[in-house]
């Protein structure tokens, strides 16, 4: 028996047929890829677990980085002490001379009693700035969120940071508790830093409380 030519298929490219989609793409294993690709060195892909690799992408409008998130709550209840809602590291040269840093934290509890208040208070490095509330009265189950901004002011060294704070109870006739506050800050963008939201209770009694049930920061460059 003679044969001209064999071609033996390996098992991995039976298992995992390529079917070419329009433009010489090619979708394989979950993987969408221009028919060139080298990983590393030209074409692109994009894989079914979100990531991608392009040799160089030009972008007309923002994009929007996630930078931190958190769904677990934080609970601050019978304490004076100062205590972080959320804290994260906002890595070298994210905020550049015009890049915003956009924040929100969303309060599932807010408790207070006798009318005492909460102080919240937004650090980027060493420079804060804080928005206070006093809630009227003995106040139960208040739900809100704090949204706060660090903005790149034409510099690596100087931002505007802002900070509010927003609370109601959603089952009673309305009462809104609302906060807010701006200020600058100096601190080299160039290096790491530490972003954090924070809260004080007014008060050390137990029915002092509030919980951050998620929050969310993200970059627009």
């Amino acid at each position: 028996m003679e044969f001209k030519q064999v071609t033996i298929e390996p098992a991995s490219a039976l298992e995992t047929p390529i079917i070419p989609v329009a433009g010489g793409a090619v979708l394989q294993s979950g993987e969408f890829k221009s028919p060139n690709y080298i990983t590393g060195q030209r074409g692109w892909k994009i894989n079914s677990e979100g990531d991608a690799e392009f040799r160089s992408v030009k972008i007309a409008g923002a994009l929007m980085e996630k930078t931190s998130t958190f769904t677990t709550d934080v609970t601050v209840a019978g304490t004076e002490t100062e205590t972080n809602l959320m804290s994260f590291t906002l890595v070298a040269n994210s905020l550049g001379t015009s890049n915003a840093l956009f924040g929100k934290i969303f309060i599932s509890d807010c408790d207070t009693l006798n009318g005492v208040g909460k102080t919240f208070r937004l650090y980027y490095a060493g420079t804060s700035i804080s928005v206070g509330i006093t809630l009227t009265g003995d106040t139960t189950n208040f739900k809100g969120v704090i949204d706060f901004v660090i903005l790149a002011a034409g510099a690596t060294n100087s931002q505007d940071m802002f900070i509010n704070i927003n609370t109601s109870n959603p089952t009673t006739t309305p009462t809104v508790y609302v906060g807010a506050v701006a200020g600058t800050a100096a601190i080299d963008s160039t290096k790491d830093q530490t972003v954090k939201v924070t809260v004080k209770n007014a008060g050390p009694s137990a029915l002092e409380s509030i919980t951050a049930a998620s929050g969310i920061a993200y970059l627009i460059r």
